[in-house]
């Protein structure tokens, strides 16, 4: 959390800019203390302002620029504020891979658990009995099981992660299983 200064800590700081003398007497109870108290109140939302400015260039952060950080990553903004802050992130840290184990830790980023298996095409020299009777269109496809008890908000916005980072030539199918 940055530094935030009061008003009165503004005033503090204004009356010590004062020239010295008589006229400019340090009582900050007259009229001289209140236009330093005027001037300090608007400093001082200022000040937390820029402040606020520094806390939403951030994604893990942000509160006010949430959804623009959403729109800016192509993400809808749906869930609780940490849910797609976490999601906002996670989008933005995603480096690039193409393993299951990388889409795996995509996921755990955002606290979900999931198993991705890769679907192979059965193959006469390499099959062995009990293996399921895929052709060679399923070469290419993933199984993603994660927890049923997901929300609904998380769920969709990582597959969205998914289907925006997953290899072009891969086809991703989701279940949510207890």
């Amino acid at each position: 959390m940055l530094s935030r200064l009061t008003s009165t800590e503004y005033r503090d700081q204004l009356a010590q800019l004062l020239p010295r003398g008589k006229l400019w007497e340090r009582v900050l109870d007259g009229r001289l203390g209140q236009v330093l108290h005027a001037l300090a109140d608007e400093l001082a939302r200022v000040h937390d302002r820029g402040q606020d400015v520094i806390e939403e260039a951030d994604p893990r952060t942000t509160d006010e620029l949430l959804a623009d950080w959403e729109r800016v990553t192509g993400l809808e903004g749906e869930g609780t504020d940490a849910e797609r802050r976490a999601v906002v992130w996670a989008h933005l840290t995603a480096r690039g891979g193409q393993s299951a184990a990388y889409f795996a830790a995509i996921a755990a980023s955002l606290g979900l658990e999931v198993t991705i298996e890769t679907v192979l095409p059965f193959r006469c020299d390499r099959s062995t009995v009990g293996t399921p009777l895929y052709d060679d269109g399923w070469a290419f496809v993933w199984w993603v099981t994660g927890p049923a008890a997901t929300s609904a908000a998380l769920r969709a916005q990582l597959e969205a992660i998914f289907e925006q980072h997953k290899p072009a030539h891969t086809i991703v199918h989701f279940a949510w299983t207890a």
